[in-house]
């Protein structure tokens, strides 16, 4: 059982991280030009606290064992987390998908994106 649950929450994070990295998932794409700068340096200071966030659930759920209260607490609490480091850089979840999917397709978008994420790890 706890096996299954530990499987389902890895499940979760799974298709949380397909849902925002594949282009055209269950939404429009943008245009280069519907990113503005704002909104890409937004975005790549979300997803650097959302990859912060999901290395401390990674090590968190190993130090949980088999749990299954406390490995289900903390994937709410690591959902939760994700969505507010989301909302304090300004955007709603549905944008931030929405500009990494038009990251994920724009070669060009891309560099200058991981560019910024670079930058802000660095600090």
């Amino acid at each position: 059982m706890i096996k299954k649950t530990t499987f389902a929450c890895m499940v979760n994070i799974s298709l949380f991280l397909l849902f925002v990295s594949v282009p055209g998932l269950a939404q429009e794409r943008l245009g280069k030009a519907a990113v503005s700068d704002e909104e890409l340096t937004q975005a790549a200071k979300a997803h650097v606290k959302i990859m912060e966030i999901q290395e401390n659930f990674q090590q968190s759920l190993r130090e949980a064992g088999p749990d299954y209260k406390k490995v289900q607490a903390l994937q709410e609490a690591a959902n939760k987390k994700m969505t507010q480091a989301v909302e304090e850089e300004g955007l709603e979840l549905q944008m931030y998908d929405k500009i990494i999917q038009t990251v994920k397709a724009d070669a060009d978008l891309k560099e200058e994106f991981m560019r910024k994420v670079k930058e802000f790890q660095d600090k």
